[in-house]
C-alpha cells in the first residue's frame, strides 16, 4: 500500500492519475489531446548536435555582406539546431507513444 496517494490534473491538456509509492514514482495514465509530431520545416541536417552559432566578423562596410555572412555562417547551424530539436521531440514522443503514455 502506498504511503502517499494524491490525483492530479497538469494543465495544457495533459490529466492523469500520479501515485507515489516509496522514493519511486509511477504514472499510471496520461491522455493529451491532439499532440502529434512535429513537422521539421528548417532544411537542417540531424547530428544530434546542438552548435554554438558564430557572431558575424568585422567589417561588414554594407548590407548586403552582412546578409551574406548571415547566410553562409549563421543560417546552416541554426536550421541544423532546430532540425535537431524538432528530431528529439519527436523521438520523445514516440517513446512515450510506444510504452502508451501517449495516445
Amino acid at each position: 500500500m502506498p504511503f502517499y496517494q494524491d490525483s492530479a490534473s497538469i494543465t495544457n491538456g495533459i490529466a492523469g492519475r500520479i501515485t507515489k509509492f516509496n522514493t519511486s514514482l509511477e504514472i499510471t495514465s496520461l491522455s493529451p489531446s491532439g499532440l502529434t509530431n512535429l513537422t521539421d520545416g528548417a532544411s537542417g541536417v540531424v547530428d544530434n548536435t546542438l552548435q554554438g552559432l558564430p557572431d558575424p566578423t568585422d567589417g561588414l562596410l554594407t548590407t548586403d555582406a552582412l546578409r551574406d555572412e548571415i547566410v553562409v555562417n549563421l543560417l546552416p547551424p541554426l536550421r541544423n539546431n532546430l532540425t535537431d530539436i524538432v528530431n528529439k521531440i519527436n523521438q520523445i514522443s514516440n517513446i512515450l507513444k510506444q510504452h502508451n503514455l501517449l495516445s
